[in-house]
């Protein structure tokens, strides 16, 4: 029996069916260019938000700023002789022998149109310790070759951005009030003061404490400016992002937030007690950072594009479903056209997720999206083909393989796992409905 035509046509549809698949790439792309696009202008919303708050803010302790001399041989044309005299020499840079950081970090969504970004407020940052008075004494080795000008040192504070500093309500050091200005050190903002050393006496301790109000949004992160350093701070943001150079020591987050403590030792960090010049750049300085992010539980547009990414594999599983129970349901034929408009629906899902998920809940989103398509595709198919316990059955499949891609984009960790596993069932199923099937004997639509 001569089966090359039939065989041939049943293959040609297939092929047709396929090319149409990869035709709704198309719609696929434009949706993914369109996240790309409104992620953009999330962004731009969020980052005018935060230059209106003082962005991340990283604090540290004080830093004590000592000018030197150094005595130089130079040649003196007119004596003709070498002539001894004093020159600028490299700045001295001492770290206190103790650091503690406490505050309370309130927090609150601020709205640009339909974007929003977590700003927090710092209602009373407190920062207090003691510098030991003998390395001071003993920080210049040889004062015949080099000596300290105690009196035109300055104090540092390393401070992330000053213009979200709303009030200084304390800037004291060894019993005296500070004025503190704008300052730098290697190009990172801090706070600055001058401060005449050569008034305090060599031995004993030098407490200093600094209380402030001040904002910021996206992050929170302090620097381990001492011998040993101590932090603690209590928020009312409830998905706190744990990061930098040291692990924190936290309570569970809940609705109501969390409290973090964090204990660093100079051990603990690759900075010296004190430093001449910039033998320690500001690079270096805040690399030893530590604190948390503001992290939003879920982003809609990093889903919906994990999610796209999935929206080839089921127009495809899709597709190859429609075309199994079109061969095996006897007077069932589907038009190109039909397996078109199917794919089309798919597509419309993704954009759908996206423009509902920015004003709802992921989840409620996607459960909406969802719900819509699979009624959709549900009543189609029931009026192309007059088989509604069919149209049922296929909804039904729908619904399990769209709450399957749920959970995998919630199980990130175990993302690849649980598409491989619905991949190999899909096609599985498939497989086994069509097993009997004698592809050979398939009669074409046209026979």
């Amino acid at each position: 029996m001569d089966i090359s035509g039939q065989f041939s046509s049943v293959f040609w549809r297939g092929a047709l069916i396929g090319g149409l698949a990869l035709v709704l790439l198309w719609p696929l792309g434009r949706v993914e260019s369109l996240v790309t696009e409104r992620q953009a202008v999330q962004i731009a919303a969020r980052d005018s938000i935060a230059a209106l708050h003082g962005g991340p803010q990283t604090i540290g302790g004080p830093m004590l700023r000592v000018p030197t001399e150094v005595l130089v041989d130079e040649w003196n044309p007119d004596l003709k002789q070498n002539v001894a005299r004093w020159v600028s020499g490299q700045p001295r840079w001492i770290l206190p022998e103790t650091l503690k950081i406490s505050t309370h970090h309130t927090v609150k969504a601020e709205v640009r149109g339909i974007f929003s970004l977590p700003v927090y407020t710092l209602p009373d940052l407190d920062i207090s310790g003691e510098f030991p008075a003998q390395a001071l004494s003993t920080m210049i080795a040889n004062p015949a070759v080099e000596r300290a000008l105690w009196s035109q040192a300055s104090l540092l504070l390393p401070f992330g951005s000053l213009s979200s500093l709303q009030a200084v309500n304390a800037s004291d050091f060894a019993g005296r009030r500070l004025l503190l200005g704008s300052g730098s050190y290697d190009e990172q903002s801090a706070l600055t003061a001058p401060l005449d050393l050569s008034e305090y006496a060599p031995g004993g301790r030098l407490p200093y404490h600094f209380a402030f109000r001040a904002r910021g949004s996206g992050a929170l992160h302090f620097l381990p400016l001492a011998g040993a350093t101590q932090v603690t701070v209590l928020s009312s943001w409830p998905h706190p992002g744990f990061e930098g150079a040291f692990a924190a020591d936290h309570s569970p987050p809940n609705d109501k937030g969390f409290e973090a403590r964090w204990q660093v030792l100079e051990i603990n960090r690759k900075l010296p007690r004190t430093w001449s010049g910039k033998a320690v750049s500001g690079e270096a300085l805040f690399q030893t950072a530590f604190g948390f992010a503001l992290v939003s539980p879920v982003d809609v547009y990093s889903m919906s594009y994990r999610a796209i990414r999935y929206g080839v594999l089921f127009i495809a599983i899709t597709f190859l479903a429609f075309f199994a129970w079109e061969q095996v349901t006897q007077g069932l034929r589907l038009h190109p056209m039909h397996y078109l408009l199917v794919g089309l629906a798919l597509s419309v899902f993704f954009l759908l997720l996206l423009a509902v998920g920015e004003h709802l809940s992921f989840a409620l989103a996607y459960a909406l999206a969802a719900a819509a398509l699979i009624l959709l595709l549900g009543f189609y198919v029931a009026g192309v083909t007059g088989r509604r316990a069919a149209a049922v059955l296929m909804s039904l499949g729908l619904a399990g393989c769209y709450g399957c891609l749920y959970l995998i984009l919630q199980s990130e960790d175990y993302a690849l796992l649980l598409g491989s596993l619905l991949v190999f069932t899909v096609l599985a199923v498939t497989m086994l409905a069509t097993r009997r099937l004698n592809w050979s004997e398939v009669r074409s639509a046209a026979a």
